[in-house]
């Protein structure tokens, strides 16, 4: 199977609520998808804050250190909030006092030594539901991959308002500022108002081709049909309605095959299987069928969600990324984090 080119016909065809995968048989209505996302939905569009309805418990791998990980994600209440202050916890510390120490492969938090891998499909889940406040504790080193997505998260959160003794707390957007920044032939751009087309504070839109990401694939040695593939355009459009759950969330992270040895041998990806992850072939095909035709785009975009998160407040606006990595998220963090300092 290859990745199928994105045309502006094909984007207004998802987003109506028409998949177009071949693994799909039938067009699944706006409607019963809009039931079944109504409360993340609701709770991502609402002004007060949330945390969930019930804790929720997963037991997975971890991507690079292959052990068994446990996770747990507990509530938080108004008055605990108002005691501890707001956001997410993880292990018992605010996720705002954890340190991003790398982004190479994934995102790493550090804290006190404590050290925390691939938390973005986590932190990408939660953001996506509109869940503000919760206790996370990881009984490993890193967050498990479960399916490559951050969809296995989504499906067991159920956003609840929090509610204090006056009423439910407010939730405060932080406008983004208009910036540009650019490393390594990725660029990502912030503007502080969204599409006109969005349905919620925040719009996001994520373009690459599998030459950018992978430049050794393009050998001008290849057939001509082969390189229009790998320079191909794939897009990705986050809107706040059901493309953030069918197109985005569900998207799982992918790797080149050559890769998979050299990655091995240095202790890497020890947990990564066909179950995780999207292999693709010399000529940047994907061995295992995608979910969705622009399923690698959306992977990028659902990372740089899950690392906005980090700044562990709520955007208004619009984030428009070219090819997209963890270190060019990194750096807009820390840019963010200048913008909340004044």
């Amino acid at each position: 199977m290859r990745c199928c080119d994105l045309c502006c016909d094909l984007d207004v065809r998802l987003l109506r609520g028409v998949c177009v995968s071949e693994s799909v048989s039938e067009s699944v209505s706006v409607a019963s998808k809009e039931e079944r996302w109504a409360p993340l939905l609701q709770a991502w569009r609402s002004p007060w804050r949330h945390s969930i309805a019930q804790a929720v418990y997963v037991k997975g791998t971890g991507a690079h250190t292959g052990e068994q990980v446990e996770v747990t994600i507990e509530p938080r209440t108004a008055q605990d909030v108002h005691t501890s202050g707001s956001g997410v916890l993880i292990n018992g510390a605010p996720l705002s006092m954890w340190r991003r120490s790398n982004a190479h492969f994934a995102t790493t938090l550090s804290y006190q030594g404590q050290t925390l891998s691939t938390p973005e499909h986590l932190l990408g889940a939660l953001y996506l539901a509109g869940v503000d406040d919760v206790c996370v504790e990881v009984s490993g080193a890193e967050v498990p991959i479960l399916d490559g997505s951050a969809l296995p998260w989504l499906e067991r959160l159920t956003p609840l308002p929090l509610v204090g003794e006056e009423g439910p707390v407010a939730r405060v957007f932080h406008t983004l500022p208009s910036r540009s920044l650019t490393l390594d032939a990725c660029t990502l751009t912030t503007q502080p108002t969204p599409l006109p087309e969005a349905q919620g504070p925040l719009s996001a839109r994520l373009s690459l081709s599998l030459s950018q990401l992978y430049p050794e694939l393009a050998n001008p040695a290849l057939p001509a049909h082969v390189l229009t593939h790998l320079n191909a355009p794939q897009r990705a459009l986050c809107l706040g309605g059901v493309e953030m759950y069918e197109l985005i969330a569900s998207a799982r992270t992918f790797g080149l095959l050559a890769h998979e040895g050299p990655l091995r041998a240095q202790g890497l990806i020890q947990g990564v299987s066909v179950e995780n992850t999207i292999p693709l072939n010399e000529r940047g095909e994907p061995i295992t069928p995608l979910r969705h035709p622009h399923e690698l785009a959306a992977h990028k975009l659902l990372d740089a969600l899950g690392d906005l998160s980090l700044s562990s407040v709520r955007w208004r606006g619009h984030l428009e990324v070219t090819r997209g990595s963890h270190a060019l998220n990194h750096l807009l963090l820390k840019a963010l984090s200048q913008t909340l300092s004044r």
